[in-house]
C-alpha cells in the first residue's frame, strides 16, 4: 500500500519528461513534419494521373438440354472417341482464362504496337528508336504481357453472381476505355472462331461415320450428335457476343483514379509528425546517456 503514492508520482514525472522532451523539440518536429508534408504534396502534383475504365460482362455458358444429356449418357463413349464434348460446363472458366491468357494479350500488345507507349521512357519518339540502354535489353512482347498484366490489366470475378469486370488502368481515359473493349471482342473473337474450327471438325467427323456405320441404333445417335453439333454451330457463327456477353460497355472516365491527392497529403503530415516525434525522443535519450 505504502508503494502506490510513489508510482503515481513517477508516472506523473514521466509524463512531465515527455511533455518536456516533445516542447523542447517543438521546432525538430515542425521542420520534420513540413518537409514530410511538402514531399508528399510534391508528389502527389507531380504523379501522372492514372484513369481506371472498367467493363461489366457476363460469360455465357453452354445450354445443356436433357436430350442431350440423355444422349450423353447413352453414347458418350461414341461422342468421346471422335473427341466432341457434349456437356455444357466450364465455358465461364474457359473465357475468363482466354480473357487473361498470351494467346490475346500479346497479340493486342503487337499489333496495336504497345511496347513504345508501356516502356516510354526508353523510346525516343523522334527516331522512332530505343534509346541505348546499357546493359538493359530492349523490352520484349513476352515482359510487356507481365507488366500489362500485373498494372493495367484486371479482370475480377464474382462468382455468387455470375459477373466479371474487366477493368485497365491507363493515363489515357479514352485508350483505357478502347483497350477495355477491344480485348473483350477480342476474346470473343478468339473463341467464336475455335468453336467453329471445332464444330465444323466435329460435323465432318459424324458425317462420315455415319455413313460408314450400318447399325440402325448407332447411326441414330449419330443423328443426334450431328443436330447438336449442327445447333452450337449455328450459335457460334450467330452472334459477335459468343463467350462473354457485355452487361455495362466501358466508357472513358473523366476523373482519374490514382493518385488520392488529398489522402497523399494527410498521411504525409502524419508520417512526418510521427518521425519528429521519434527523433525527439531518441534525441533526448541519446542527450542523457551522455
Amino acid at each position: 500500500m505504502s508503494d502506490q503514492p510513489n508510482n503515481f508520482a513517477d508516472d506523473e514525472i514521466d509524463l512531465r519528461e515527455l511533455i518536456r522532451t516533445l516542447w523542447d523539440g517543438k521546432w525538430l518536429i515542425a521542420l520534420i513534419t513540413l518537409l514530410s508534408s511538402a514531399v508528399a504534396v510534391g508528389y502527389a502534383l507531380l504523379a501522372t494521373d492514372i484513369y481506371k475504365s472498367e467493363a461489366l460482362v457476363q460469360p455465357r455458358e453452354a445450354a445443356s438440354s436433357g436430350g442431350l444429356g440423355t444422349l450423353t449418357a447413352q453414347f458418350g463413349g461414341l461422342a468421346n472417341l471422335a473427341g466432341i464434348s457434349v456437356g455444357g460446363g466450364g465455358n465461364s472458366a474457359v473465357a475468363i482464362a482466354t480473357l487473361k491468357s498470351r494467346t490475346v494479350v500479346e497479340a493486342f500488345i503487337r499489333e496495336k504496337n504497345l511496347l513504345p507507349k508501356l516502356y516510354e521512357q526508353g523510346w525516343d519518339e523522334a527516331t522512332g528508336k530505343w534509346k541505348a540502354t546499357g546493359s538493359k535489353t530492349i523490352p520484349t512482347i513476352w515482359q510487356a504481357y507481365g507488366y500489362f498484366t500485373s498494372e493495367i490489366f484486371k479482370v475480377s470475378e464474382n462468382k455468387r453472381a455470375g459477373l466479371v469486370t474487366v477493368s485497365v488502368e491507363w493515363k489515357d481515359p479514352e485508350e483505357a476505355q478502347q483497350w477495355v473493349t477491344e480485348l473483350v471482342a477480342r476474346t470473343n473473337a478468339h473463341l467464336r472462331a475455335e468453336a467453329i474450327r471445332e464444330g465444323e471438325r466435329n460435323l465432318a467427323y459424324l458425317e462420315q461415320q455415319s455413313r460408314s456405320i450400318g447399325q440402325v441404333e448407332l447411326q441414330q445417335a449419330l443423328f443426334k450428335l450431328v443436330e447438336e453439333e449442327q445447333k452450337k454451330l449455328m450459335v457460334a457463327k450467330g452472334g459477335e457476343e459468343f463467350a462473354l456477353k457485355t452487361i455495362d460497355a466501358a466508357t472513358a472516365p473523366t476523373k482519374h483514379d490514382r493518385p488520392k491527392r488529398t489522402l497523399i497529403a494527410i498521411l504525409g503530415f502524419m508520417l512526418g509528425g510521427f518521425i519528429g516525434v521519434l527523433w525527439a525522443l531518441i534525441r533526448k535519450v541519446w542527450q542523457r546517456d551522455r
